[in-house]
Formats: C-alpha cells, structure tokens, sequence
C-alpha cells in the first residue's frame, strides 16, 4: 500500500467488458489516488471561441480565450471528446480567427507573431506527424502584414483572406492572397480588394463548367489590374491565365449586398433530384441585389433571393456562421428571432422553414461566431463556439463552446465532457447515489439547477432542482415511520414546484415542503436524539438561528445564539455523560443569560441548558466539527474553521484542533495559510479541506490527510475546498477548485485506487484484467504517467502499482 505522498491524480472512465487473460496475483486492500470521472470535464474558455477545425481525432478551438478550466491554453485548445490538451509548443501569442486543413497540415490564422518557439505572420502551419511549427515562406519572407480571418483550401492553393496589403515582404497583396506549399510561392488575385475579407467559399454556378471562388467581407470594389469594379462585399473569383479576373456576383446597378459579408456556404435545399445547389451568404446586410434580405440570402448562380419569398423567414439581426449538416443549413449570429420561431442566435433551415436547434427554449444565450462538425466518440455533433455564456434558460453556463448531441428522441445542448459549472458545498449519499449541492446549475451538460445526483458513471438531475444554492444535506428518517428522505438547507425559495423556505425534502420522486422552512438561509443539518437539527442565518425579527423538525413541526431553540450557526454535530460528552448538540459558527454569546461561549458551544437535550466548551473556547469562527464514528476514549472530536487559538491557556492550534476529555490538542503544526472548511473521516485518518496551503514546511494545498503528521494528497487543488464525503471506498471533494494534482477537475473530485479497476476495494486478478482490456483499446484511463501516450511505460507503471496495491 501507498502513503499519502505518493499518491496521484488520475482519470477513470466507464468501465468495459474484460478481455480473458489468466495470472496469478494477491488481492491486497487498494488505497488511493485522485481519480476523474467521465464527466468531471476540462472546463470551457474564457473568452470568445473564433473558429473551429476537425483535424486527426480531435476538435481544434482558436479564439481570444487564455484559460480554459483554470489551465492555461493561450488562443489555442484541443478537444479529444474527452477533455482539453495542449500538445507541447501548440501555442500562439494572439487571437486566433480561422483554421483550415491544407495537404495534410492544420493552417492557422489570426493576429500573433509567434507560434510555439517560431517565429510567423499573423499565419502558420502544424504538422501533427513533427509536432512542430512552420511559417508560410515567400521569396521576402512569411506570412501577411496584418490580421487573417479566413482560409479556403482548394487543390495546391490556400486562400488567405484578412486585412493585410503585402504577403511575404511584397507589396499589392490587398486584403487576399493565395499560398501555394510545393514551391513556397505567393500569387496575388490581381489587385486585391479595398477592405477586409472575411469569408471564402468554393461554389460551382449551375451554367459555369468549374467552380470559382466566392469572396466576402468589408470591401465594396475588387481591382483587375488597376481597372476597379463595384461589388458590394461579395465577389466571385475566377483563375485563369495570367493573373484571373474578379466579376460581380448580380447585375447592375445593385450587385452583390449593402453591407458586411460574414459568412458563406453552399447547401443543396432539395437533395440531387431537385434545383441545384445554391450559396447561401449571411452577414450584416438588409438588401441583396437591391431586394431586401435581412441577413441572410440565397445565391443561385443567376438572380438573389430572400429564404422564402412567401413568409417572414429572415432573422433580426447579422449572421456570423453558416455550416450543412445533412439536409440541413445551421445558422449561428447575432440574431434572437429568425423565421416563425424566437430561435436564439442559431437556428436549422431545413424543408423551407427555420427549426430550432437542441431543446425548444434552450437556445445559446450570446453571439455564435463558428460552427463545426466532430465525432467525440458517440456520433457525428455539431459544435458552436462564440462569446455565449449559457445555455438558456434550462442550463446555467456553456461558456464559448456548446456541442449539440444527438440524443433520442430530440437534441440537447451541453458542455463538452462537462463536470459541473460551480462549487459544490455539501454531499449525501441516498439511496445508493451521491448526491451534491452548491453554486453549480450544470452537472455533465444537463441542466439540474444547484442540486445533482451522481450514479458513478453520469450526472443526473434531481426532478427540477432549486432555484438558488444549497449549502448542507442530511439523510433522515423521521420519527413517523417515514421512510428515510434527503433534507436540504441553504439559500432556496423553490423546490422543484413547491414554493419552499431554504428547506426542503427529497424523497426520490419529488420534492416537498418541511414545515414552512426556516426564516434564513440553512448552512447546517444535524440529527441529534432523533430529531433534525438546522442551524443558519437569522433574517426575521421573530425566529433564532437554531432549530430542530421532529416531522411534524419546528421548535425553536429560544433562546439560542447570537450569530450564524456553520455546523452541527452530535457528541457523546464525558462531563456530563449524555450525548450532546455541538454547535460551531460566529456568534459569541448563547442562551437566556447571554453567556460568552464564542464560536463553539454545547446544548444539552434533557435540561436546554448551554455551555461553553470545557477547556476554552476558540479565538475565531468554527466552520467544520467532525466527531469520528470509532469507539475513542475519551471520546474525542475535531474542530476547524477560522481560528488561530483554542483553549483556555490558548494553544496555537492553525485552524485545526482535537478537543478529548477536556483540553484541545493541536495536529501538528495546524493548517496555515487559510481556514478550514470541510472535515471527514476515513479508516482512522482526518481529511481537512480549506483554504489552506501548508503545515509547517510541508505543502498540502488545501486538502490533505491526519493520521499522526499531516500528508498531501499528491499536489492538492488549485483553490478552496468545501465539502468532503466517502463514497464507497472513494474520498470524494467538491469546492471551488478546477484542478486537481495535474489533471482539470471542475468543482469536485474523487480519491481512489487507480488500478481498482472494478471498484471492490481490492487490487486483484479482476483489475489485471480489466487493465488489459482497457490497454488493448488504448482508453485513456489507463495512461498512468500522464503524458497522452498509452504505451509500455503504462504497462510498467501499472506493474508497479499493482505490486504495491495501488
């Protein structure tokens, strides 16, 4: 078995079929390491996602974001299917705008200057099979002058459309540019035109024998070779010898739009047996062709129209994204109403009609910039990036990057791989799940507003949760002969459908009212001789911070505390020799004589007499109070909280102490840096979790084990730990921290064997096996060193680790 220092994080996915291998081995009990979910997640960006590329078996993400799930990924990401990485020098140092596939190589463009250790133009180019970069090369030099914001590949030519005027070191390359790889040569397309271009598009016009190159963006004329042409933001390209020819897309005297062109795609509306395809073009334009086409419009290779020339089918603000999927034709914009429904800012034109796309009502809640089209590993989906930062109103948060999933029977939008969008503060286990509470309203992509089960393997809702955070869960059967139900404090007005009072209760099929709640907001539950215990905040002139349900009414302790109540416990106390309520929060004072017991303080069931603790009180607020469920004597518990000092001759004790008969001990040199929060117990070891950073010299980040000198839990998480439970043989943590050890982990986490690949507490043949199965498959769960590589050196780990028992 492994101590705590040499314990590690790691990822676990969905459990396979076992290939049939035979060995001989011990089983030992498993210890453990940090473990990820299936669904723990990368997080989402922090700013805009720009575009968007398929290239090898991954999703590429450019844009403007820095971070994604507190990891730093500048302007570049890969998504896997399964979490974001970021392959050694995949970096630029500014904002990327558009990607493309050109002969093998993923061509990025944008407005940087370095990409990994090279030196580039605003363009450059990534070979996964070097994993290096290279620039575009000219006779003069590299790249373009100014920003790129989007490419077409087509044959040996890449197209390179921005706001630039030289490529290479050479003047006249007005707005758009063609690179050919074979002899490094840049070709201009005559003079260019006079503003920025921003999109480009292959499109083969029903009378025309081969395809040209449509152009769109700022611009209003394209020069052939000095001699200007009117356009209108729009303009077919043709090649030819010597230097091609820009022409008109429609007739005087009103070709082309009246505004920006933003995006451009072919789509075939009625299949091969119909009309033939036609472009479609979206952007800031209200009229093509001098008709009106709020939007968006169709070109046919003869004349301009708008999506329906019989209904109102155009959207209410400018289109940024066009993207075919099957028969039909997405649209992501600006726009929050487009055709017959108040579709917003994407929407599928299929049949003649705009549809809604994912869930009716859950539309994106910000501008959608690009679209893409990926295989995660459970079908083709459709990926949105943009400046979004929700789903609504049925999921809190798909920040920058939303994938639609194809799902039976309809469409639901979520976060790739995602965990949970907010800290968890309090868990339970019920009814064979754990359940978590806090901050969050997204758990694995679905929406379960602030309260979610967890089955170990997905995430799921809990009917339609709260409409605000829970802070504290309890289990508990009331003396009725109710069956056992989950209670749930915190900072709520609704559950489900009942209008509740930051009380409720779950009782597996729904959610119920208890008794008329409490006046404030419930941080604590505790059963204490067989009653339910809430402690909290006091926000009515009639009530008090402490009282307890006996399934039938509340009774309230009068008079209680005079500040916030944070945590309950019960103990059975030598000084009095019956079990009493310990009470931990802010206050200084309890009971009717007002007497000074700050922080901590004891009520006694039999007299509801109050007293202080004996031995001295803390110096600051209790926010954890755990007693062990382990025969001790004497009977002992653990404080923590935001204490330096405990007892009556103060003893400097960091934020941590143990109380046994009648004096407070200190763990060693405490916890520095931080209060803390979140106390649990596990086969004779305390697990603390805060805001700390260290016990004495030794680092353990805020969250680390007590059994005889403090332990890290491999290098902690990256902020602050709230609630901590077991489940099964796991240690699990939920907070405000995304990463945990090296590895992201939003919100919560999970502490185990690595290779207890069957979950039963052993490391045995059974977990030789499974591994073997998951080797052969190359699943990620069994890259044991963490370098995305599954290979021997995984095998040897593993080895190692079964040798040792975890």
């Amino acid at each position: 078995m492994t101590d705590a220092t040499t314990m590690s994080w790691r990822a676990r996915w969905p459990l396979r079929a076992a290939a049939a291998f035979a060995m001989t081995a011990l089983a030992v009990p498993a210890s453990g390491q940090w473990i990820r979910g299936p669904e723990l997640g990368s997080g989402t960006p922090d700013s805009a996602v720009r575009a968007m590329q398929e290239y090898g078996p991954a999703l590429v993400l450019g844009g403007e974001f820095v971070q994604i799930g507190g990891s730093t990924r500048p302007y570049l990401a890969v998504w896997d299917g399964w979490t974001y990485t970021t392959p050694f020098q995949f970096t630029v140092d500014g904002p990327v705008y558009a990607m493309t596939i050109h002969d093998g190589e993923l061509v990025v463009g944008g407005r940087f200057a370095m990409a990994g250790g090279v030196e580039v133009s605003n363009i450059a180019r990534w070979s996964s099979a070097t994993e290096s970069w290279s620039t575009l090369d000219g006779p003069l030099g590299e790249g373009v002058n100014g920003p790129v914001y989007t490419l077409l590949s087509h044959g040996d030519d890449l197209y390179i459309g921005g706001k630039f005027d030289s490529a290479a070191g050479i003047p006249n390359f007005d707005n758009i540019a063609v690179w050919r790889k074979a002899d490094s040569n840049w070709l201009p397309l005559n003079g260019g035109v006079d503003g920025a271009v921003r999109s480009l598009a292959l499109y083969q016009e029903p009378a025309m024998a081969s395809p040209a190159v449509f152009v769109g963006g700022d611009f209003v004329n394209a020069d052939n070779m000095l001699a200007f042409i009117t356009v209108n933001h729009i303009a077919r390209w043709r090649p030819g010898m010597p230097y091609g020819i820009w022409s008109p897309v429609g007739a005087d005297p009103a070709p082309g739009v009246d505004r920006t062109v933003r995006a451009l795609a072919v789509f075939d509306e009625d299949g091969p047996v119909g009309t033939p395809p036609a472009l479609f073009v979206g952007g800031d334009f209200v009229a093509a062709g001098g008709m009106a086409v709020e939007y968006i419009a169709r070109w046919n290779g003869a004349a301009w129209s708008p999506m329906n020339p019989f209904t109102a089918m155009q959207p209410d603000a400018p289109v940024h994204a066009l993207r075919v999927q099957g028969d039909r034709l997405v649209a992501g914009g600006e726009f929050t109403s487009i055709g017959a429904g108040p579709y917003r800012h994407i929407a599928a034109w299929s049949a003649g009609a705009w549809s809604v796309v994912g869930t009716p009502g859950a539309e994106l809640n910000g501008t959608v910039y690009t679209l893409a089209d990926f295989d995660d590993g459970a079908g083709r989906d459709l990926f949105a990036g943009g400046a979004f930062t929700g789903v609504d109103p049925s999921i809190g948060r798909a920040a920058y990057i939303a994938d639609l999933e194809k799902t039976v029977p309809g469409e639901e939008w979520t976060i790739p791989s995602a965990g949970l969008n907010g800290p968890v503060l309090a868990w339970a286990e019920f009814g064979g799940e754990l359940f978590a509470t806090g901050e969050f309203t997204v758990a694995g992509g679905r929406a379960v507003n602030y309260v979610a089960r967890w089955n170990g393997d997905v995430w799921m809702p809990v009917g339609a949760g709260l409409n605000g955070p829970g802070l504290a869960m309890l289990v508990y059967a009331e003396p009725a002969g109710v069956a056992p139900r989950l209670f749930v404090g915190g900072r709520f007005t609704r559950a489900g459908d009942t209008e509740v009072r930051h009380m409720a209760a779950w009782d597996g099929l729904g959610w119920s009212d208890v008794g008329g709640g409490r006046s404030g907001p419930v941080h604590a539950l505790a059963e204490y001789r067989g009653r339910l215990f809430a402690g909290g905040e006091l926000t009515m002139p009639i009530g008090t911070h402490l009282a307890y349900w006996d399934g039938q009414f509340w009774t309230e302790l009068l008079p209680d505390v005079n500040g916030t109540v944070y945590t309950l416990a019960e103990f059975a106390d030598p000084s009095v020799n019956e079990s009493t309520l310990l009470v931990g929060g802010s206050f200084t004072q309890v009971g009717t004589e007002a007497m000074d017991a700050p922080f901590l303080a004891s009520w006694l069931w039999e007299t509801g007499v109050w007293s202080p603790i004996n031995g001295g009180q803390p110096d600051a607020a209790v926010r954890a109070l755990l007693v062990p469920r382990v025969a001790m004597t004497p009977p002992e518990f653990y404080a923590g909280g935001e204490f330096i000092y405990a007892g009556t001759e103060p003893l400097m004790v960091n934020h941590i102490a143990r109380w046994s008969g009648d004096a407070w001990s200190s763990l060693g040199s405490g916890l520095l840096g931080g209060p803390v929060h979140a106390l649990a117990w596990q086969n004779g070891r305390l697990i603390a979790g805060g805001d700390f950073l260290s016990s004495g010299f030794t680092p353990v980040n805020r969250i680390g084990m007590w059994a005889g000198q403090w332990a890290t839990m491999s290098t902690g998480v990256n902020d602050g730990v709230r609630a901590i439970t077991m489940f099964g043989d796991e240690i699990i943590a939920g907070g405000r921290f995304t990463i945990a050890g090296d590895r992201t982990s939003e919100f919560w986490a999970r502490w185990g064997c690595v290779v207890d690949f069957t979950h039963d507490g052993l490391v045995d043949f059974g977990d030789f096996l499974m591994f073997l199965n998951y080797y052969d498959a190359q699943d990620p769960l069994v890259d044991l060193n963490g370098d995305g590589l599954i290979d021997f050196a995984d095998f040897l780990e593993f080895l190692n680790l079964y040798d040792i028992g975890c």
